[in-house]
């Protein structure tokens, strides 16, 4: 039987990856902007 709860935290196992992934390039690309015009 599927719980809410379940269904939820396998949302965010889901989506989890995508805003580390997302955050990681941002982070990435600033850090290389401040690189480059510094």
């Amino acid at each position: 039987m599927m719980y809410v709860g379940d269904g939820f935290s396998n949302c965010i196992a889901h989506a989890f990856p995508e805003v580390v992934r997302s955050a990681l390039s941002r982070v990435t690309s600033l850090s290389a902007g401040y690189l480059t015009t510094h």
